[in-house]
């Protein structure tokens, strides 16, 4: 992905996946609270890699988005962020990671 020298405008914000889809991505910054219209939601910039509501993106480049969400997987982001793991502040910036909707609920794999 080539870096720009300046960049201008506002992130998109990822839409949510349907029960039983799967989006990938790789987190590029830590989770903070945002007030939204919808109340409080933590917000995390991260580089999307597939998701089936983005059909064009390439899963070598992906494109940059934001994902809010007040999910309880991310709250449990949270909690080991805070906690200040080595080995998951390593993994968390480093590795790829799915998010998925079972019968409603998030789901986060690495």
């Amino acid at each position: 992905m080539s870096e720009n020298k300046y960049s201008f405008g506002s992130q998109s914000i990822m839409k949510a996946i349907e029960p039983e889809q799967k989006a990938t991505f790789k987190f590029l910054d830590q989770p903070k609270l945002v007030e939204t219209e919808w109340g409080e939601k933590y917000s995390v910039s991260i580089l999307l890699l597939s998701h089936p509501l983005y059909p064009s993106i390439s899963s070598e480049e992906g494109t940059k988005m934001i994902w809010q969400s007040n999910a309880k997987v991310m709250r449990d982001i949270m909690a080991l962020l805070e906690e200040g793991n080595k080995e998951f502040l390593k993994d968390y910036s480093d590795l790829e990671w799915e998010l998925s909707n079972v019968e409603g609920n998030y789901w986060l794999n690495a």
